[in-house]
């Protein structure tokens, strides 16, 4: 069999050749590539990136063959002659499927144009799109619980010299919508690995197949556990984006009300990226709440340093308002670290209540105070929780386990498709 992949982030082995540092997200696709190139029914492997840093390039590394399409910076930055530049780019992608005729596409993510390859019959090779963030459910939440008009502090220099790029973030999340919705009913088959994406493509599209796969963690966080003795007591970690959608001004609010019961609080907060507006409102927000000496950002971190921060820290947070199954959770649950998560999307089937971890109403601060406040004071709770966790996590992403579930995807695809 012949899988030709179109991805949202270049990979390891793409990077390694640029020599770049793997950052951002995606690592579920680094862990895959190299189980799945080895895998028996697989022939050959193809991967596909297009982005706006690299240039248009073929190369082969270790068996598996990438190809490269680069995008316009002009074009990314302010979306003018958009559909031009995507009709170029998908006559390109028509040719590499051309040259190295897959028996399945599978596309990583609804976020990318790539879609269209079906969506404008553009090819009829069966064709599978994995679910990663549902993008009208996104949209909805783009900038967290804020309105329109609580934005509007937001708007400076940044904002305007970049074309308000805070405020276009709900409007390309429902043009994408639109896009995603048109790509389930076009595709073969979705994969999914939540009881909330399911439930959305079967909404969408009811006749559409949809495949339980989940995915392989980092090889790190397979092999540390937690420990209650040798953590840091009431430090606090959690990662992502710096974004209100990603909840975090609710979780400096919670940590503004933990830090009255527990003055040696301490915080680490890993990611970021680009400064943003969001970014300067979050640190406002910490100068104001006088959190200055107890919350640490940490910046990217590698898998290495992420697990040091997990090992060191008594409680794993996650303040996000829009979550499918969140990578973040699930390597802190395989290494056993006690959880609390928002009750959004998908967390209700990565973390269940009071078994693997504790769930608390999603932008709820002084809620989600109390989980963790919870785990601070009941030591037996913690460790009976991470143990759980640690167990269901090494079920659910052992190597064997996903590969059954994916090759199985790529059968049924490519032996009819979507009848």
């Amino acid at each position: 069999m012949r899988i030709l992949w179109f991805t949202n982030i270049p990979l390891q082995p793409l990077l390694d050749h640029w020599k770049r540092n793997v950052t951002g997200t995606g690592f579920w696709m680094h862990a895959l590539i190299d189980p799945l190139r080895q895998h028996p029914e697989i022939n050959r492997m193809g991967v596909v990136y297009a982005g706006t840093d690299c240039r248009d390039e073929y190369i082969e590394i270790n068996g598996v063959d990438y190809y490269t399409v680069g995008k316009s910076h002009i074009v990314q930055r302010t979306g003018l002659g958009t559909r031009y530049c995507e009709n170029r780019y998908l006559q390109t992608f028509v040719d590499i499927i051309d040259r190295f005729r897959p028996d399945v596409i599978h596309i990583h993510g609804t976020e990318y144009f790539y879609g269209r390859l079906r969506i404008d019959n553009l090819t009829n090779v069966p064709t599978l799109v994995s679910i990663q963030g549902i993008m009208s459910e996104c949209a909805k939440h783009a900038w967290g619980d804020r309105t329109r008009l609580e934005m509007l502090p937001l708007i400076n220099a940044w904002e305007v010299m970049r074309l308000f790029p805070t405020f276009r973030i709900r409007s390309n999340f429902q043009n994408r919508a639109k896009r995603e919705k048109k790509m389930i009913r076009s595709v073969d088959g979705v994969i999914g690995r939540t009881t909330w994406d399911k439930a959305y493509t079967w909404s969408v599209s009811p006749s559409t197949k949809y495949f339980h796969v989940d995915e392989i963690m980092r090889d790190e966080f397979y092999n540390f556990e937690w420990n209650l003795d040798s953590c840091r007591k009431h430090r606090i970690y959690t990662s992502g984006r710096l974004t209100l959608a990603k909840g975090m001004h609710i979780f400096i609010e919670a940590i503004a009300i933990l830090r009255h019961g527990f003055p040696d609080l301490d915080v680490h907060i890993a990611g970021g990226g680009t400064p943003s507006s969001e970014h300067r409102y979050l640190i406002k927000q910490i100068q104001r709440l006088d959190l200055a000496e107890v919350v640490h950002f940490t910046g990217w971190l590698n898998g290495s340093q992420i697990v040091n921060e997990l090992q060191d820290a008594h409680v794993y947070a996650n303040s996000s308002f829009i979550e499918n199954g969140c990578n973040a959770l699930q390597e802190a649950m395989l290494m056993s670290v006690p959880c609390v998560a928002g009750f959004a999307g998908g967390m209700s089937t990565t973390l269940e209540h009071r078994k693997t971890g504790l769930l608390y109403p999603r932008g709820n601060a002084f809620m989600l105070a109390h989980r963790i406040k919870e785990l601070f004071e009941n030591d037996d709770l913690a460790i009976s929780l991470g143990k759980s966790a640690r167990k269901k996590a090494q079920e659910r992403h052992a190597i064997p386990k996903v590969m059954h579930e994916l090759m199985g995807a790529y059968r049924s695809v490519s032996q009819g498709g979507n009848g």
